[in-house]
């Protein structure tokens, strides 16, 4: 994997550095061969070899024409970064797992994701969510504790360029005029692609099904995975244990009823889009009920947040 190393130069002089690593602490009176030499004020390169999950000494030795500095050792694990907030999984594996909570104060609220999205369709729920932090198919997930806005429509959503995640319109349907759907936001040194979860399978050739239909267990998809988790019940299609309050179970917040649902991606008509309930959750708990709306019903806005970065 590629592990980059950045550094500031502080010298007024030019320069000469060269980066040495070992699997074990360098001794500066034997010096290994430089992986690299840089000479025109460079303050970042990447290592281009490095094995992921194996722990690396770099030793940094920089030459002007008068002085000759070299570092302390510095022992670096080749790891991809993982995004803000809890970097230990609490459970599951990256595969699919669970690394706990991140305040919005540490990520971002919702008045100024619909700010930096340019969204501003339905009623905007004023909110300081929890973000919870997931593991699923080697990549990194942030899903809010309640929905981020209501009585929003999915053309609407889709209009945003908020819905597939992805470059070009996806599957944009019912007439709409195709919109790209690639939509991301920066927070610190991270940046994010904001978009709708999949709710129906993982599975992209298996055809959604017309009316409504109760949840397959064996379906593996994001709402599943991400949602699931936070209710108070364990439905038949649920992976995980229940990880909301750090295991404690509790009831989403938020309009969880049995009328406003939360809007995903699928389409399961030219004219109809799923919509997932949140009444799955008490009374219909067995079987994660789901219905098909056509894309002017109106639903909540229930964003999640794909960390970009090397999968894990």
């Amino acid at each position: 994997m590629n592990l980059k190393h950045l550094w500031t130069n502080i010298n007024t002089v030019p320069v000469t550095i060269k980066i040495y690593r070992a699997d074990t602490p360098i001794d500066p009176l034997a010096l290994p061969s430089p992986l690299v030499t840089l000479s025109a004020g460079e303050v970042t390169w990447t290592d281009p070899d490095a094995v992921r999950g194996r722990y690396y000494y770099y030793m940094f030795e920089t030459t002007s024409a008068n002085d000759r500095v070299l570092t302390p050792n510095y022992r670096i694990q080749a790891v991809p970064r993982l995004g803000p907030g809890p970097s230990e999984l609490k459970y599951g594996d990256y595969n699919y797992g669970y690394f706990g909570t991140i305040p919005s104060s540490e990520l971002i609220n919702t008045a100024n994701l619909r700010t930096a999205v340019n969204f501003s369709a339905g009623a905007g729920t004023n909110v300081s969510p929890v973000w919870h932090k997931y593991a699923r198919n080697g990549k990194i997930f942030f899903v809010p504790n309640t929905c981020l806005g209501q009585s929003v429509q999915w053309s609407q959503i889709y209009n945003a360029g908020l819905v597939f995640g992805v470059a070009g319109p996806g599957d944009h349907r019912n007439g709409l005029s195709p919109i790209d759907q690639y939509k991301t936001i920066t927070i610190g040194p991270d940046t994010f692609i904001v978009r709708l979860m999949k709710g129906y399978s993982d599975d992209v050739t298996r055809i959604v099904p017309t009316g409504a239909v109760d949840e397959p267990a064996e379906y593996s998809n994001e709402w599943n995975d991400f949602i699931y988790p936070l209710g108070k019940f364990v439905p038949p299609a649920q992976r995980l244990v229940n990880v909301a309050s750090q295991g404690v179970q509790e009831i989403l917040p938020g309009p969880w009823n049995g009328y406003t649902g939360a809007g995903v991606q699928e389409a399961s008509a030219t004219a109809n889009h799923i919509v997932r309930r949140g009444a799955a959750f008490e009374s219909r708990i067995g079987m994660g009920q789901r219905s098909n709306n056509i894309d002017s019903y109106l639903c909540s806005w229930y964003p999640i947040l794909e960390l970009v970065a090397p999968a894990i």
